[in-house]
């Protein structure tokens, strides 16, 4: 994950603890891409 940076990296991160079972880890690299 070190290696992507992106902008709502960090902020997904924390989200994602608390969503982890809901919202994949898929969904933010993609996201990462798309922007």
């Amino acid at each position: 994950m070190e290696g992507l940076i992106c902008k709502n990296l960090m902020l997904y991160q924390t989200y994602i603890r608390f969503r982890v079972r809901t919202l994949k880890p898929l969904l933010i690299f993609n996201e990462c891409s798309n922007e």
